[in-house]
């Protein structure tokens, strides 16, 4: 229940400022229509969570100005102006840009990211006929070049988890930045839409919603833009969505993550500690490890991993001596500090 009055309320922040950006636009762009979703030539265009309108608390509002590259510069900028200024004037956290179609899209070409954001843009007031195609460009565009921009997604995203971590280990988690976060879930739709790969659409968005739940609660919290989860606000975060006590319970930096609460510090953990369980528990727990008493040198270390093999004398001496820096030797050879004698060689 919860959870859908977090996604409801983060549509009805996107649904609010439509309204106030078609407002602006039809005041900047006297036309004709009374349907400030139509235009000639320019266009108020939604792209990244705001495009997805997934706008929590605090978010920017992602918003490019599009224009048709024959519209004169100057209107372009009386028209820009008029749009930002009342929205800077009522503290709107504003993320904006100026490109013309040819410009879009040629940004796209060689960006990755840029093309991912076309992917979920999204025409607010003007020519949305001319939103519409310059996104079905972007697209085919993406998918003709599907392979080469994949490997160019995976660098960036490895350079990106070296930097934030992964949400399920990290001490203090990025929720947009880190593996596994936010922005790994933008990744994956985009990567879904070349039509190379494919994953379970339902459990994906469930856990993209719960991460956009996490982060709306954290907003709230912190009063203002947040995105990485501090061990102090946990508790209070917790409550707000209404998880018990165990679950809001911050791990000590140094817990392994497997002693985490999976409420709070990563939902892609689950999924992850599932699918390597069974590797985890034949090489991590010591417990299921063959066990024999440590020994000296090199062959003592080995005692315990040559199963069904039966040691040499000489390695049977390491093992009963149990010290380290015990070198045993021949037969005739004297022990050196060797408390159990010369009988161990």
């Amino acid at each position: 229940m919860i959870s859908q009055e977090l996604a409801q309320r983060r549509k009805d922040r996107a649904l609010e400022a439509d309204r106030l950006l078609r407002q602006l636009f039809a005041a900047a762009t006297p036309h004709d229509s009374d349907d400030p979703r139509e235009g000639s030539g320019l266009a108020l265009v939604a792209v990244g969570g705001y495009g997805r309108s997934e706008l929590s608390p605090f978010s920017d509002l992602d918003v490019v100005l599009l224009h048709d590259p024959s519209v004169e510069e100057s209107v372009v900028r009386e028209v820009a102006e008029a749009i930002w200024y009342p929205l800077w004037d009522r503290g709107v956290a504003l993320d904006h840009s100026v490109r013309d179609t040819v410009q879009m899209r040629e940004t796209a070409r060689t960006d990755h990211r840029a093309a991912m954001g076309m992917l979920d843009a999204r025409p607010v007031a003007g020519d949305a006929g001319q939103v519409m195609a310059l996104r079905s460009q972007v697209l085919a565009d993406w998918r003709r070049d599907a392979r080469a921009r994949v490997e160019e997604v995976r660098e960036s995203r490895l350079a990106r988890i070296e930097r934030a971590g992964w949400i399920a280990h990290a001490a203090v988690p990025d929720l947009k930045e880190s593996g596994g976060g936010l922005r790994d879930s933008v990744t994956l739709r985009a990567l879904v839409a070349t039509w190379l790969i494919d994953v379970p659409h339902h459990e994906s968005e469930q856990l993209r919603g719960e991460l956009l739940d996490v982060r709306d609660a954290l907003h709230e919290v912190a009063g203002r833009r947040a995105e990485r989860l501090d061990a102090d606000v946990i508790p209070e975060v917790a409550r707000l969505m209404d998880l018990g006590a165990e679950e809001a319970r911050p791990a000590h930096p140094s817990a392994r993550s497997s002693d985490r609460p999976p409420g709070l510090v990563g939902l892609a953990k689950d999924r992850r500690r599932r699918r390597t369980r069974p590797q985890a528990d034949h090489h991590g727990d010591r417990s299921a490890r063959p066990t024999a008493r440590r020994g000296c040198g090199r062959a003592g270390r080995r005692g315990h991993l040559d199963q069904g093999r039966r040691p040499g004398r000489r390695s049977r001496a390491r093992l009963a001596c149990g010290r380290r820096g015990c070198s045993p030797g021949g037969a005739d050879q004297p022990r050196h500090g060797c408390p159990a004698g010369p009988e161990h060689g």
